[in-house]
């Protein structure tokens, strides 16, 4: 017998449904139920600040006939770090960086990387929507 937990998080906002339709269409290449233009692009930015690097004290073991992986539960810390990412939703092409500390410098200095190659360029310069 296979058994499993399923958890959910059920929204309470009453326009949970709206607000959630717009993020979907653009991971689906939509804005404003229009493809971007010749040149447009898609781009979503987040960040994780906090990230526990955790090793394991002892190797995880394999599955074997009879027997399923096998995972140490103790491991030894090995700090924090940040993961800021950047995605651009057409190709898939995923940037990224761990700065040494968070904030919006080191946020905005990601999104500057990105905004400043040439494919996300437009002609009369840089554009950027906030």
């Amino acid at each position: 017998m296979v058994c499993s937990v399923n958890s959910w998080i059920f929204p309470r906002d009453p326009d949970f449904e709206a607000k959630a339709a717009v993020i979907l269409s653009l991971y689906q290449g939509f804005y404003h139920r229009k493809e971007p233009g010749p040149g447009e692009r898609i781009l979503s930015f987040g960040a994780k600040p906090s990230i526990r690097a955790r090793g394991r004290i002892r190797a995880t073991l394999p599955a074997a006939r009879g027997c399923p992986v096998r995972v140490e539960h103790e491991y030894t810390r090995h700090g924090a770090l940040a993961l800021l990412a950047g995605l651009d939703v057409h190709t898939g092409k995923v940037f990224a960086s761990t700065p040494g500390t968070t904030g919006i410098v080191p946020f905005m200095e990601l999104v500057g990387q990105v905004m400043t190659r040439p494919e996300y360029m437009r002609q009369s310069g840089l554009a950027m929507a906030a």
